[in-house]
């Protein structure tokens, strides 16, 4: 394991918690969607290159009208100032 997975990590750790798989394909992404109290949450792990994982996310943000204000992205990237991309 690296800190490269973390992403991946968070994700299957918040989705075992809440007795659900993510394996849903689609946008070439594996994705599981949910009800967290009041808020429908998309969960969605890119099955691209890394470097093309935008590719992946920007398909199923336009397909199910998700704005950029409404989405969360966890990273690994240690080095890049907070608030930045």
């Amino acid at each position: 394991k690296t800190r490269h997975n973390i992403g991946f990590e968070v994700l299957d750790h918040f989705a075992s918690s809440e007795g659900i798989s993510i394996r849903k394909s689609e946008h070439k992404a594996v994705t599981a969607r949910l009800n967290v109290g009041e808020a429908r949450v998309m969960l969605a792990k890119p099955q691209t290159f890394m470097n093309l994982s935008g590719d992946s996310v920007t398909s199923l943000m336009r397909y199910y009208k998700i704005s950029k204000e409404r989405l969360l992205v966890i990273f690994d990237d240690l080095d890049t100032e907070v608030g930045h991309l």
